[in-house]
């Protein structure tokens, strides 16, 4: 963090952020504080919502650009090392107000829609299932009446993550590299196959299976009903929702995520490197 933007933030925003926090620990004395910044930010200003133990709450603090931006800022867009600099100014901020003995919460501050967040007290990213207020949300129901789609199939989850580019030619016949890196990375994609395998320095990073792959993948196959999957997994570590439908994320032999379309049919399966 630059000493001069560190210097400039506690002069002209410090005392403003110290003020909503107590305003927050004043109105709901909550557990836990959420803090979501919108990033990038916008021109005229970073602004944030909040809430106190996932309640919204109207804490009126923003930083405008004046507020954060020095003679050394580049013109035509902000610093790289801005979202650094206000993460640390939130940190020392919520270390003075904490160890006034106003609250035993806990503060987080994390960018928009993101699902780990920095933990104030130590700096540390937490995921949201990890911490120790995480209440898992309620599940949208799925109907278990549909006749089972299950045939008789061998497991094609052959490749994983760490496997080596050489042995994913050798399984699938195959002698060309890669399509070209991006940002050291490359893939194989087979709509054919219903296939794509992603690579970073030769090594397998993600797997994506979808129609028309026709093996099990972790005990689970494209087409699958929601209620085949629950009783085969079990109920998910967590559950998100998108404009194709819903994904169920698990830990099988790894890290796996479960994509259903809008008829609660497996459209997806996603092994990864988190």
């Amino acid at each position: 963090m630059s000493l001069e933007r560190r210097e400039q933030l506690e002069r002209k925003a410090g005392r403003r952020l110290s003020v909503a926090f107590r305003k927050v620990i004043k109105m709901s004395k909550p557990t836990a504080i959420d803090i979501e910044m919108f990033w990038p930010p916008d021109h005229d200003a970073i602004n944030f919502l909040v809430q106190a133990d996932r309640r919204d709450i109207d804490w009126n603090f923003r930083i405008p650009t004046a507020h954060w931006q020095i003679p050394s800022d580049p013109e035509d867009t902000f610093p790289s090392h801005l979202l650094t600099d206000i993460r640390s100014f939130f940190r020392s901020t919520w270390k003075q107000v904490y160890e006034q003995g106003n609250s035993e919460a806990r503060a987080y501050l994390r960018l928009h829609e993101n699902d780990a967040a920095m933990d104030l007290r130590n700096g540390r990213q937490v995921n949201d299932r990890d911490r120790t207020d995480y209440v898992a949300p309620n599940r949208i129901p799925f109907k278990k009446t549909k006749v089972s789609t299950k045939r008789k199939r061998r497991d094609g989850g052959v490749i994983r993550r760490g496997t080596s580019l050489a042995k994913v030619k050798r399984v699938y016949g195959v002698t060309n590299d890669p399509d070209p890196k991006v940002q050291g990375k490359s893939q194989y994609y087979w709509p054919e196959r219903g296939m794509r395998i992603g690579f970073k320095n030769e090594k397998v990073i993600s797997v994506i299976y979808f129609a028309p792959f026709p093996d099990l993948v972790g005990g689970i196959w494209v087409g699958a009903q929601a209620w085949e999957v629950d009783a085969l997994l079990g109920t998910a570590k967590d559950e998100g929702y998108f404009s194709t439908g819903r994904v169920w994320q698990y830990d099988v032999k790894g890290f796996m995520a479960v994509g259903f379309d809008k008829q609660d049919r497996v459209r997806s399966i996603a092994r990864w490197t988190r």
